[in-house]
Formats: C-alpha cells, sequence, structure tokens
C-alpha cells in the first residue's frame, strides 16, 4: 500500500496502529491484507495500537446499539439483590415451560420483579431481548414482559394480574412461544447475515453490534463504504438458499480455546469463561452464542434487508426481518401499492408507468412555473375587449386566442364577463407553444342562453370538433380542449354561422 511504500522511505520498521486502521475504517482496507503487504515489505504493524483503536470504534457501535425505551428501566437499574442468593438454573433451551419456586420478590403496587430458582425464560444478553410470558400457580398470575439477568440471577419483570405473591410460592413459567420463535428466527439469521457478509465483501467484516427481537434483527458491522444493490440481492441470495437447504444448527458446550481453535468467531467482545457455547450451521457459521436459536436454517421461513445505512466512520447498520414478520412487511407494501393505484385510477402493473407520467407531467408544470416567474401574463382588459368586439346581429362575439395562458386565469376574466357584459359571447383559446394542443373557455351571458343555439356547452361541444378535442360544462359557462389548435379558424368561423342563425331570430330588448 502507499502507507507501507511511506514507511519504507522514512526507513520505519513498524507500520503504526492509527495507519492500519485508518485503512481499515476509512477505506474499507481489510487487516489482514495490510499485514501480508506489510509482511512482503518487511515492516510490522502497530498490533496493540490497532487493536485499541478497533476496540474503540466497537464499544462506539455498541453504545448506539443500545436496546431504547425498556419498561422498568428505574426499577432495574435501583434493585439491590440480597447476598447469598443462588443463581437461576435456566432450562429454556430444552423447553418453554417448566414449574418453579419463587426465590426473592420486588413489588411496587402492581410492578412486580420476581426470581426463580430455574426459569424457562432468556435473559437480555448477546444482542437478543429478554423472553416475555406468564408465571401462574392456582391463586396468582403475572405477565412477564421482560426478562433480565444480574449476578447470575434471571430477574422476570412484569405486571402483577391477580392474587397475593410471596417467596417460595410454587409457580408454572410460560414463555411465549410465538415471540420466542420468532426471536430464534432472527437470531439465527443474524448469524447467517455475519456469514453472508464475510463470505460476499470479505474478512475484514467484524460485528460491533446487534439487536435481536420478535420484529426484527439489527446488525452493526465494519466496512468502508455502503452496499450496492447488487451486493445486497447477494447477500439475501446466499442466506435464503442456506434457509431452503435446511441445515441442522448444532449448539455444544467446549472449552473456549478449542472453540477458537475450530473456527468459532467471537467478535462481539463479550467476556467468556474457560466453557462456551457454540452455535454452528456446518460449512456456513459457527460463532460463540449464548441465545436461542433454530433447530434448522428451514426454520427461518425467509429473509430479507430492509434497511442499509452508516451509524459512523467504518460502521454500517442493517436491519432485516424473517418468516412471518416479512410476510407481514409484505402484506403492507401490498396494501399500499393497492391503494395508489386505485388512487391512480390504474392496476399494480402499470402503476409505476403511471407515477411516471404523473412526475413528467409535475416537471412539465414545474419548468412553466420557472419560466413565467417574474413575467407573469397580464390578463387583457375586458372593457377594451367590450370596446373589440365583433357585431353579428344584435350579439357581440368576442373571440381571442392567448398563448400558454393557464384555464383558471381565463376563467376569472370569463366570471367577469358573465357579471358585466349584455348580449354576449365570449371565447378565449390558449394554444400551447410547444405543442398542438389548445385549450378554451367559452360565456354566453344570461340574456341570451334563451336562444337557439346560445348554449354554453352545446357551443363547446360544437367548437370542440374542429380543434379534434371534447368540451362541456353549464348552459352559461363551458370549457373543453383538443389536439390541434390549427383549427382555431375553423372553430371561430363555426360560432360566427351558429350567432348569425340565432340574430334572425328577434332579441329582445
Amino acid at each position: 500500500s502507499e502507507l507501507t511504500v511511506q514507511a519504507l522511505k522514512r526507513k520505519d520498521k513498524t507500520l503504526s496502529g492509527e495507519d492500519v486502521f485508518r485503512l481499515y475504517d476509512t477505506f474499507g482496507f481489510p487487516d489482514e491484507l495490510t499485514r501480508t503487504v506489510a509482511h512482503e515489505k518487511g515492516i510490522s504493524i502497530d498490533e496493540k495500537g490497532f487493536q485499541s483503536l478497533l476496540e474503540e470504534q466497537r464499544k462506539r457501535a455498541q453504545g448506539a446499539s443500545r436496546i431504547d425505551n425498556q419498561i422498568f428501566v428505574v426499577q432495574k437499574e435501583s434493585l439491590a439483590l440480597p447476598p447469598g442468593l443462588a443463581s437461576t438454573k435456566f432450562v429454556g433451551y430444552e423447553k418453554l415451560e417448566s414449574k418453579a419456586q419463587i426465590i426473592w420478590l420486588n413489588q411496587d403496587k402492581n410492578q412486580v420483579t420476581i426470581a426463580l430458582d430455574q426459569t424457562p425464560f432468556y435473559p437480555e444478553g448477546g444482542g437478543q431481548v429478554g423472553d416475555v410470558g406468564v408465571l401462574r400457580s392456582d391463586d396468582f398470575e403475572m405477565t412477564v414482559c421482560d426478562t433480565q439477568k444480574k449476578d447470575g440471577i434471571i430477574l422476570h419483570h412484569g405486571t402483577l394480574v391477580q392474587g397475593n405473591l410471596k417467596s417460595g410460592l410454587s409457580v408454572t413459567a410460560i414463555v411465549n412461544k410465538e415471540n420466542r420463535a420468532a426471536t430464534k428466527r432472527n437470531h439465527t439469521a443474524t448469524h447467517l447475515l455475519q456469514a453472508a457478509l464475510r463470505s460476499i465483501l470479505g474478512t475484514h467484516v467484524r460485528q460491533v453490534g446487534s439487536l435481536v427481537n420478535a420484529e426484527k434483527l439489527r446488525f452493526d458491522y465494519t466496512h468502508g463504504k455502503s452496499l450496492t444493490d447488487s451486493e445486497i440481492q447477494t447477500i439475501e441470495t446466499w442466506i435464503n438458499q442456506t434457509v431452503l437447504d435446511g441445515i441442522n444448527v448444532q449448539s455444544r458446550e467446549e472449552s473456549y480455546e478449542a472453540a477458537l481453535q475450530s473456527g468459532a468467531l467471537a467478535f462481539f467482545g463479550d467476556k467468556y469463561g474457560d466453557s462456551v457455547r457454540t452455535i454452528h450451521i456446518p460449512e456456513k457459521s459457527k460463532e460463540l452464542c449464548g441465545g436461542t436459536h433454530c433447530h434448522s436454517t428451514a426454520e427461518i421461513g425467509s429473509f430479507k434487508i430492509v434497511s442499509e445505512a452508516s451509524i459512523g466512520s467504518g460502521t454500517r447498520r442493517i436491519e432485516a426481518v424473517t418468516g412471518l414478520g416479512l410476510i407481514e412487511r409484505f402484506r403492507n407494501a401490498q396494501k399500499i401499492i393497492q391503494d395508489a393505484s386505485s388512487a391512480l385510477k390504474t392496476t399494480p402493473d402499470e402503476l409505476a408507468i403511471q407515477i411516471q407520467k404523473l412526475t413528467d407531467r409535475l416537471r412539465e408544470l414545474e419548468r412553466k412555473c420557472e419560466n413565467t416567474t417574474g413575467t407573469q401574463k397580464k390578463l387583457p382588459d375586458l372593457e377594451q375587449l367590450l370596446q373589440t368586439a365583433e357585431k353579428i346581429g344584435a350579439i357581440q362575439l368576442i373571440a381571442v386566442t392567448l398563448n400558454d395562458y393557464e384555464l383558471q386565469n381565463l376563467r376569472v376574466l370569463s366570471d367577469q364577463f358573465l357579471k358585466q357584459a349584455n348580449k354576449s359571447m365570449l371565447v378565449f383559446f390558449s394554444p400551447s407553444s410547444e405543442d398542438e394542443k389548445v385549450n378554451f373557455v367559452i360565456a354566453v351571458t344570461g340574456d341570451l342562453i334563451h336562444l337557439p343555439g346560445m348554449n354554453a356547452k352545446k357551443l363547446a361541444q360544437e367548437i370542440a370538433r374542429c380543434i379534434e378535442g371534447s368540451g362541456g360544462g353549464r348552459e352559461d359557462f363551458a370549457q373543453g380542449g383538443g389536439r390541434n389548435s390549427k383549427g382555431i379558424p375553423q372553430a371561430i368561423e363555426k360560432l360566427r354561422e351558429i350567432i348569425k342563425n340565432s340574430s334572425e331570430k328577434k332579441v329582445c330588448n
């Protein structure tokens, strides 16, 4: 790399941790590759400095990934457990329901925290949220809204529904099956996502934070640039193919050293004991993890990335859904498409075309607006128009052509005309300067509409034929348009003919 070359010129024997981290964090250059290039040039790297900066980045990302708006936050932080309280035995890997005994409780009105001697409820940890469900006995019931762990004690936080509590009470602990299943799907999918990212983007990808619940998974990782649409599709295909393959998910307890030697990943930064639990998806993924998982990748059902964005320099976040969550998202998207299609009076298949047409029309109107800004067209003076009216018998005809006028402006002048004029007909034609299209308005004063042919709606229909269009409206006012502005002279002549025929009738004074 260029930094290695610069180090050689300076005759440095060590590449600083800051330089290695900058390559990795800013440009997405794998640290393994930096080591290889530096080694080939006889230069070592400052591993301690690099790892220190990497750890700082991991902590920042974890801070951004913390679960917000949790219930009982104040209560959780203020709880003081009695000394000597026995650790809770977790049986939730094997079952979702078990008998248990209350060994400690804290109650504030109907808000309760309970510790059991054993429980199937998984406590929040490793990015996975705590289980929810119920605790009950013959005389007691509590809704568990969250599960946490403190000093080896699993704490069930929730709301007392009925009954009285006391230490030593025997209860049945029941985990919400649907919630656990959805959470497991997202957790196993998170392992596959990390494996897919490392396989497709490179082994420089490291997990620096995550959130797994029943609704979605969130995965924070190191990478120097945003994912392309092609990369996202490749990652989704990689994971969904693994789902379809139905690979058994294996969990086992083994020594920490043995797990690492077998290739298990432990990038999340948790502290581990001598014995650890590994989740192994053969030929795909192996990670140290204490969370709950599917028995087979097929249980995930499906996988879809819904967002990918930066959360800091060199750190990005993916959010995704699986299983029923994806089906629900699809249903919502389908309803939005159907509602939009209905509003635009088109079919879902034609929706994109219709939107493009509307977009093009909007741009055209915006451009016209920009072109007329500061030079707004001024409407003709009505008094002057009346003075120049063409007299046909006892009826006055005002026929004017105004290029590129909006119909709403012409309607304003027509309204004034109907209030002020007598025994008159007004017609405005407004051809477009860009094509052959033309709009028009026509108004007939109230003292003429009783005469044969002096109906504005019918007159609009007559002259619309001359410009290859259509028209409609009321008996005193109508409007229309056509695609052939060359027919305007013919339309005016048609009006003269109709007025002449009507003028042969006696017009009342």
